[in-house]
């Protein structure tokens, strides 16, 4: 399950990865864009909510690609063994 919700992504990791963002653009003056999975904590299932309004308002470009996609996020097949792992020892 999802232990993040998209209050917490708002309040406490979005605005730190905006931070860094706009630090790396100022400094490179180059576009960067924030890579995000489908999580619905990420709020990009409409654009009516906080998160959505924090990445439109700080102007960032988004790369979003498929929840779960081993083939564009590679780091899925460690959870995959790591989840098996844990229900193991259930």
């Amino acid at each position: 399950g999802n232990a993040i919700t998209q209050a917490f992504y708002a309040e406490k990791i979005l605005p730190q990865h905006i931070k860094e963002i706009q630090a790396l653009e100022a400094h490179y003056s180059y576009r960067f864009r924030l890579q995000e999975d489908r999580d619905p904590s990420h709020g990009n299932r409409s654009s009516n909510n906080p998160c959505a309004k924090l990445k439109t308002a700080a102007g960032l470009l988004i790369l979003v690609h498929p929840p779960q996609s081993l083939d564009l996020n590679p780091i899925e097949l460690c959870w995959q063994i790591i989840k098996q792992r844990l229900r193991g020892k259930q």
